[in-house]
């Protein structure tokens, strides 16, 4: 599995999740480099590698993400960036030293945190059985989505799946909502 936007909270949570789900190596790939060193230390599996984005130029971030597949294309992207993140993707999915016989690689784009728009070359389309499809509202029925929560919340109860929050009493509702700590504000009552 190849997850770009790790460092957020949802590509996080999707890391925690691709491993509780039986994914044998998963890449993550992010801006932030404490929180990248902080899944690496959390997670401890050397199955789990990653990419750290640093700069704007395509081929040094693609050829870090090819590099990191070591010429095993993922069988799912999850990708929270979309724009030039989601192009350097493209191109290391294209490279001709990853493995492309038993290649059928989905993407899914969930977020546009580095652009709107991305290029989706034409030879990748050729050369890769690759499946493009976007998650939100409305891409799942809702009825699925409420089916799948209860395994969620026991992979999260269980510690599988690790959500980091920071708990504030309801006299600090303000400081829950401006906090931005890289953890999901929970307030509680008392």
């Amino acid at each position: 599995m190849l997850v770009l936007g790790a460092t957020g909270m949802a590509g996080g949570i999707a890391v925690d999740n691709a491993f509780a789900l039986g994914a044998s190596a998963v890449v993550a790939v992010g801006r932030n480099r404490g929180r990248l060193d902080a899944l690496c230390e959390r997670i401890a599996r050397p199955a789990l590698r990653t990419v750290r984005l640093s700069g704007s130029e395509r081929s040094p971030i693609s050829d870090a993400i090819a590099d990191a597949l070591a010429g095993q294309p993922p069988t799912i992207v999850i990708d929270f960036c979309w724009g030039a993140v989601a192009e350097a993707a493209f191109y290391a999915l294209g490279r001709s030293d990853l493995d492309t016989d038993d290649a059928d690689v989905l993407y899914v784009e969930v977020g546009a945190t580095a652009g709107a728009d991305a290029v989706l070359p034409a030879a990748l389309l050729r050369s890769r059985r690759l499946t493009v499809r976007g998650s939100g509202l409305g891409g799942t029925p809702v009825t699925e989505i409420a089916a799948r929560l209860p395994e969620l919340v026991e992979l999260i109860a269980a510690g599988r799946v690790h959500v980091p929050y920071t708990a504030y009493p309801l006299s600090e509702v303000g400081a829950a909502w401006a906090a931005n700590d890289g953890t999901r504000a929970v307030v509680v009552s008392g």
